[in-house]
């Protein structure tokens, strides 16, 4: 059963699986599994023809909203510059002055 609280959420918009199947249609899979071989092609051929439909929808959402653009959520965060960018201002000699060596990587082995 595809859960009714589903949200496809676009630029404050969302679609809910409930507008996509308001009818009391799905059920559980033991459900599905009960329903005859007819039924079940039926429940199907519905399905896929509502999410098709949602599938067009969400497309023209997109293309509304401005599909694929992304907006920042915060600000920018100030990065330490890497070493080769130290060295390019400093010089090697004020790199190995300043530089912190780490604990080597080591392997677990299973004996």
């Amino acid at each position: 059963m595809l859960p009714s609280t589903m949200e496809v959420v676009m630029n404050n918009q969302a679609l809910k699986m409930t507008d996509i199947f308001p009818e009391a249609k799905l059920g559980t899979i033991d459900q599905f599994d009960e329903l005859a071989l007819k039924d079940q092609h039926e429940l199907v051929e519905f399905m896929l023809k509502r999410l098709t439909e949602a599938k067009s929808t969400l497309e023209k959402m997109g293309e509304e909203t401005g599909a694929g653009e992304r907006k920042p959520i915060s600000k920018p965060s100030e990065l330490a510059p890497t070493k080769d960018q130290f060295i390019e201002l400093y010089g090697q000699e004020e790199f190995d002055k300043v530089k912190r060596v780490g604990n080597p990587r080591t392997k677990f082995f299973w004996f």
